[in-house]
């Protein structure tokens, strides 16, 4: 792996959160369309019952709404043109296990057929190598790792 490759990782990183962003708004604006809908024709202990469900429904959504603007507003935080020496924020740490992309918990993904591993910052793994450097070694689960690169 190279520098630029981090970046289009990170890319691929922001597009994966924009997507679900996208998706949980187009879900809360169906839900509040459902849910005047549903008022225009309604009433009754049903109908309340009904907007009840409707309403503790988007609160879900708006938390994980939240929860994805939190995760772009960490990934638009990371420098990819900053080199770093040590485990940290931002940082693509290659290890035995495979590849670890230091930014917040996302679904792994495939690149030039290498798998990341999203991790963040409270991840039990990265808090074993965190602050490590290349050709460190760290212990996780019992066994120990050794940094092949950072990135």
């Amino acid at each position: 792996m190279i520098q630029k490759d981090k970046k289009q990782i990170l890319d691929i990183f922001k597009q994966q959160v924009d997507t679900k962003i996208n998706d949980l708004k187009n879900q809360i604006k169906d839900l509040a369309e459902d849910a005047q809908n549903d008022a225009k024709g309604s009433a009754g202990d049903k109908h309340e019952t009904g907007l009840a469900m409707m309403h503790l429904e988007q609160e879900k959504l708006n938390n994980k709404l939240k929860q994805a603007l939190d995760q772009a507003q960490i990934l638009n935080s990371i420098d990819t043109d900053k080199i770093l020496n040590k485990a940290a924020m931002g940082a693509l740490v290659e290890l035995p296990l495979g590849y670890f992309f230091v930014s917040d918990a996302l679904q792994p993904i495939n690149f030039n057929s290498n798998k990341i591993f999203p991790v963040s910052i409270q991840a039990p793994i990265y808090q074993a190598f965190k602050g490590k450097g290349k050709d460190e070694v760290f212990e996780f689960n019992g066994k120990k790792n050794l940094i092949k690169n950072i990135l």
